[in-house]
C-alpha cells in the first residue's frame, strides 16, 4: 500500500519556517539550512509513494546508498566551492538527501504500524 508523504510534508513546512525566520533574524546560516531542508523534504515527498512499495530490506538498501551519495554530494561541494560548475556531483547529494529522508519516514512509519498491530 503506498504510503501518504505527512512526515516529509512536515518537515518542509519546518524548512519553510527555517527560511521565514532566517529573513527576520537576518541569519544567512538559518536559511541555508532551510533550503536544503526544503529541498530534502520535497524530493522525499514526490519519492515517497514509490518507495513504500519496496520490501524493508530494499528500503534500507536504498536510503544506505541514499546516505553515502548525501554524504558525498556535501563532500564535494564543500571541496570545490570555488569552482562554477553546471552539472555537478552536489545534484547527488540533493537527491540522496531526499532518498534518504523517504527511507527513514518509511521504515519509521513501517515500524510505527508494526508497533500498532501488536
Amino acid at each position: 500500500m503506498t504510503r501518504k508523504p505527512a512526515a516529509e510534508l512536515g518537515i518542509l513546512v519546518v524548512g519553510v519556517v527555517l527560511i521565514a525566520a532566517s529573513r527576520v533574524l537576518d541569519l544567512e546560516e538559518l536559511f541555508v539550512s532551510g533550503v536544503f531542508v526544503c529541498i530534502f523534504a520535497g524530493l522525499a515527498a514526490l519519492i515517497s509513494g514509490p518507495m513504500s512499495r519496496l520490501s524493508a530490506k530494499l528500503t534500507v538498501v536504498v536510503t544506505v546508498v541514499g546516505l553515502v551519495c548525501g554524504v558525498f554530494g556535501l563532500v564535494w561541494g564543500i571541496v570545490h566551492a570555488d569552482e562554477p560548475e553546471i552539472f555537478s556531483p552536489v545534484f547527488l547529494g540533493y537527491l540522496g538527501g531526499g532518498v534518504a529522508l523517504s527511507g527513514i519516514c518509511t521504515l519509521l512509519d513501517r515500524r510505527n504500524a508494526d508497533v500498532g498491530r501488536r
